[in-house]
């Protein structure tokens, strides 16, 4: 490359005269241009030598777009690692809540007689604990990353369930 262009960066540019006044291997991670003026991640090692009584000076470029894409791919997926042991951090604590307020909603409805109205909000308690055992299953699956076993829903029930809850709430 014509090392006055504009085809070779800066940083390529400056390792010419360390190059020159001897240091050995000049390496340096930076971005080149293509022809079409985009530019693309490039690894360079720039090395001189004397020829003749000229100074001659040699760069190995090597095109590292592909390296870099696979680095930014093992970052995502350790992100989504400890993303998914998060995951299951929360899943477990969310657990151990819900088996203290399931087991308060199951005695409460047992101690009310059937006649008592509030017998509906302790079996609210205990349909909105089972949901909330749904989503915490799911979420343990995700930091496992286990196949999920899909399950039909009948949408009619689950409104009218979340229906009922909310006009109770809401009154």
């Amino acid at each position: 490359c014509d090392w006055s262009s504009d085809v070779c960066s800066s940083d390529l540019r400056e390792l010419v005269p360390s190059a020159v006044s001897g240091d050995v291997n000049q390496r340096v991670e930076t971005t080149a241009l293509r022809a079409d003026g985009t530019s693309f991640p490039i690894d360079a090692a720039i090395s001189a030598f004397e020829l003749d009584g000229e100074i001659h000076v040699i760069a190995v470029i090597r095109d590292i777009t592909d390296r870099r894409t696979l680095e930014s791919e093992l970052r995502q997926s350790h992100k989504m690692e400890a993303l998914g042991q998060l995951a299951g951090g929360v899943a477990h604590d969310f657990n151990n809540l819900l088996t203290v307020i399931l087991g308060y909603a199951e005695i409460l409805q047992d101690q009310l007689p059937a006649s008592d109205p509030r017998r509906q909000f302790a079996n609210d308690i205990r349909r909105a604990g089972g949901r909330a055992e749904d989503l915490t299953r799911q979420l343990l699956a995700f930091s496992r990353r286990t196949v999920v076993t899909p399950k039909v829903l009948d949408l009619n029930t689950v409104v009218a369930d979340m229906n009922r809850m909310l006009r109770r709430v809401l009154n």
